[in-house]
């Protein structure tokens, strides 16, 4: 049997971590209330071992690349390389999956794990059996929460509006790059039958943002997530 682990993914600037302190805090806190009990996370011993794969996979040639932290029930930290991105730093990905609707749970509420890896895999199978690519995470309540694992937000009207999540690197970038735009941010929850009078409905990841093409078949935009990529990179930055 697979061993349980939380994990976060970072994002490497020609072979440099972007916020790994950051990332290593959410890392701890995660692990420490997943298994019930702290896990010394030596920052130290990570930069040793980020170098070591960057030097081996030769990060450093790259633009923007990968890598995986996990931390295992054990205690055991392991680092893999996640491969080099076709964009520089935060970015808006050319592909614009379309996504449908669905009501499930997971147990430690979007929380990145392996165990919430396979749900998010088991959802895109439903998914596709409706002729969508991805899930859009709705709880029972039918409120929205995440896509991928990954906490959503909305475009309407000059507006981005983010329902509360868990602490997330990505996340708190979005929205600093929002209020860079001088778009009104407001935190709040939206539901399944919100989601027509969005223009635009996207998320943000260690890859930059993505932006549905479609929900539950309505067709949707990106232009606010392209600007909204170009000021992710640009508040990373300062």
């Amino acid at each position: 049997m697979t061993e349980l682990y939380v994990y976060q993914t970072l994002h490497l600037e020609s072979g440099h971590p972007r916020f790994l302190s950051e990332h290593l805090n959410l890392l701890h806190e995660d692990a420490r209330t997943l298994f019930n009990r702290p896990i010394r996370i030596s920052e130290e011993k990570i930069r040793r071992e980020i170098d070591r794969i960057v030097f081996r996979e030769k990060y450093f040639s790259a633009a923007t690349s990968f890598i995986r932290i996990a931390c295992h029930e054990s205690g055991r930290i392991v680092l893999t390389p996640e491969g080099r991105s076709l964009y520089e730093g935060y970015a808006l990905r050319s592909l614009h999956p379309d996504a449908v609707s669905l009501q499930y749970e997971l147990p430690m509420h979007d929380m990145p794990t392996s165990a919430s890896e396979a749900v998010s895999a088991e959802a895109r199978c439903a998914a596709r059996i409706r002729g969508a690519e991805l899930a859009l995470r709705c709880d029972r309540n039918g409120y929205c929460r995440s896509i991928e694992g990954h906490p959503i937000a909305g475009i309407c009207q000059n507006q981005l509006i983010a329902p509360p999540a868990r602490r997330n690197v990505e996340r708190d970038l979005l929205l600093r790059a929002a209020r860079h735009l001088a778009l009104t941010v407001s935190e709040v929850f939206f539901s399944q039958r919100d989601l027509s009078r969005f223009e635009e409905i996207l998320w943000a990841d260690h890859r930059g943002i993505t932006a549905l093409g479609h929900i539950d078949g309505l067709p949707l935009m990106s232009l606010t997530a392209e600007k909204l990529s170009a000021a992710m990179e640009l508040v990373a930055r300062q």
